[in-house]
C-alpha cells in the first residue's frame, strides 16, 4: 500500500500538467482575442507566451483618451 507521501509524489506531475495545460489554453484564448493586434506587429513572427502576455497587458491598459476611471 502507498503512503500519503508516495501518493503525493505520483499525483504531483499530473496536477502540474493540468496546471500547465490550463495556462496554455488561456494564452491561446488571449492570442485569438487579440489576433488583429498581433498581425500588426509581424504576421510571420512566432509569438512566445511572454509576448502574448505582454501584448495583452498593454492592450488592456486604458488609453489616455479614455480619461480617468
Amino acid at each position: 500500500m502507498l503512503s500519503a507521501k508516495d501518493k503525493h509524489k505520483l499525483r504531483k506531475p499530473v496536477v502540474e500538467k493540468m496546471r500547465r495545460d490550463r495556462i496554455n489554453i488561456c494564452i491561446e484564448q488571449l492570442k485569438t482575442l487579440l489576433e488583429k493586434e498581433f498581425h500588426k506587429q509581424d504576421p510571420n513572427t512566432k509569438l512566445e507566451k511572454a509576448d502574448i502576455l505582454e501584448m495583452t497587458a498593454a492592450a488592456s491598459e486604458p488609453s489616455p483618451s479614455d480619461g480617468p476611471q
